[in-house]
This record gives C-alpha cells, structure tokens and sequence, in this order.
C-alpha cells in the first residue's frame, strides 16, 4: 500500500519525541497525578524529572497515559497529531533557568539516516523531484537535531515540522488511513475512535493534498512559538519580542501565569514572520501588515512538478553513503 513505509518512519519520528521524555520520567519513584501549585522559589528549586513529571500531569489524561505506558510497559505505538505535539512541546518548553544546559535534546544520527529508505515509495508513488526533497528536507532536520545544546522543545519543534513534511507526502498519496485524526483516519491517543465515515475520508484527502501543494502553510501559520524558540530561530532577542508585542507592532497571545508560575507570551510563526519582514530595509521593500501571511518557509517541500535538485538518479544505498559522508 502506499505509504506504508513512510507511515512506519512517522511513527519512529513521533517514538523519538517519546524516548527524550520517558526517561526522565523513569526517575520519579511515582507518577504523578496532578501539578500543584508551587511558590516560585519552590519552582525554581525543581529537578528536571519532577519538572518533566509536572508537565506531563498536565497533559489530557489519554495522552498523559500514552506517555507513561511507555514508562512503564511497550505500548502500542501511535502516531500523535499536531494539537498533541504541540502539547508535549509545551511541556518541555521554558524549563526553571537551573534546568536549561540539562533540558537538551539527544539526537540519534541512526534514525535520520533511515529517511532515505523511504525514497523509492515516495518516487514510485509521486516523483522523483518530490523524493529529492524529502530526502534533501530530511539532511536538513537532522542537522538541526545534531545541534550541540539544542533545547528539548527546540527538538520537539524540529521532528514535529518533520512529521508535518511526512504528512504533507502521505496525504498526496491519498493514504489518509496513516494520517492521524483529525486530518486522517487513524487513532491517535486523543482521537482512538476517529470520524471514518467516507464523506470525512474524502474531505481529508483533499484537503490533504492541498497541503501538498501549497506546502502546509495553514498548519505552518498556526504553529506558537513563545519568545525563547523565536530568539533561536530568528536571532532576534527577546526583550526585541517583548517591545514589539508591548508596543501592539507584533500580534501575539498572552498565558496568564498560575500562581507559583510564569505567564507566557504565544506567538503565531506567521505573525513574527510577517513582523519581520516589515523591518526589512532596501529597494521596493514591501511592507506589509503584521497580519500578512508568512513566505513559504525554506523547510517546506515544493511542488512535486519543480526541476529535479541535487541527484538526477536516486539509489538509496548511494544517498544513504553520501549522507553519511556529510
């Protein structure tokens, strides 16, 4: 069946997310049912287990389990649709200023690598520019991922724009079937029993692959950053982000914090980008509104009719020497 193989691939990305939570969570001697509220010198004074405990409390309790059955047994693996990775990235995010050189994610070179095999499914199914850029968009991520001191949310968020380019594939291939739920028909730890019926298959198989072509930019334009990921993303400082948002210059959600926590600006990737590119100076500089969509981000795959790019033949035991050359 088409997409099978990618399919797997998706489900290693989301367990790879999985395996850079459970173990901390491995050395709690319990879990955690709740997240009281604590006195900020108390917060600060947290470890990074009991950190990582907390916020997994937090989560829904069906995804809250499907984090511990990992803990704790082999549970059946799922893939996790994007409202819950973005759930597990926001547990991670903005760990007590102690926690931060531990709060890292460990990259494991092996699974990025293994992208390649999926290159004759997605050539035998779509084309073979199409193959190029997963495989070209997949070397990227991992270099990302094999980022000294990469944070953990900053890992989360790269695997989870990886998945969004599995995504985008699988639904040009019209294997809604191995899309989560909601934008397919497979369960999810939130979603075990999702709409099926073939009017909602048909729906989301369109609507996946106007993904495809356009490069997700819904999905894109949604993702929320807070002003952390934004001073590494864009290398702009966060005191910049926070004038900008006090000044109204950049749209933005403000979290009121719980007692004992800090309260959190969210920004839309899109509204920062657009914000960005009001400040740019030069020759018929546009200016447009802050409101104004974001450019096609450099990670997205584009259309499976572009120029082939760096290989005019694919063998994946030859990309797979040449990426382990890089």
């Amino acid at each position: 069946m088409p997409g099978e193989l990618l399919f797997e691939y998706t489900l290693d990305l989301v367990d790879y997310i999985l395996g850079q939570v459970r173990p901390h969570l491995r050395e709690l001697p319990a879990r955690p049912k709740s997240a009281p509220r604590l006195h900020p010198a108390d917060w600060d004074r947290l470890d990074l287990p009991v950190w990582v405990g907390r916020g997994v409390a937090s989560l829904s309790p069906l995804l809250a389990d499907h984090v511990w059955a990992g803990v704790i047994g082999d549970p059946n693996p799922l893939p996790l649709n994007d409202s819950e990775l973005n759930a597990l990235e926001l547990v991670v995010d903005e760990p007590p200023m102690r926690l931060e050189p531990h709060c890292v994610w460990t990259p494991y070179r092996a699974l990025h690598r293994r992208a390649v095999g999926c290159v004759r499914e997605i050539r035998a199914a779509l084309t073979r520019a199409t193959a190029e850029e997963w495989v070209e968009e997949s070397a990227g991520f991992a270099v990302r991922l094999d980022t000294e001191g990469l944070p953990l949310a900053g890992g989360v968020a790269a695997v989870r724009e990886w998945l969004w380019c599995a995504w985008r594939l699988l639904g040009a291939m019209g294997s809604s079937e191995y899309l989560p739920a909601p934008a397919g028909t497979h369960p999810t730890p939130t979603r075990p029993s999702p709409d099926c019926t073939p009017a909602s298959q048909a729906r989301r198989v369109r609507c996946a692959g106007r993904s495809a072509d356009t490069g997700g930019g819904t999905r894109d334009s949604l993702e929320m950053l807070s002003p952390a990921r934004i001073m590494k993303r864009f290398d702009v400082s966060r005191s910049t982000v926070y004038a900008a948002c006090r000044s109204g210059l950049l749209p933005h959600y403000r979290v009121p914090a719980r007692k004992g926590a800090r309260g959190k600006y969210l920004l839309r990737e899109a509204d920062v980008a657009a914000w960005l590119e009001s400040l740019r100076v030069g020759p018929g500089s546009p200016t447009p509104s802050p409101s104004a969509p974001a450019p096609p981000s450099a990670s997205a795959p584009t259309s499976s009719g572009s120029p082939a790019g760096l290989f005019s033949e694919l063998n994946p035991e030859r990309l797979a020497r040449a990426w382990n050359s890089r």
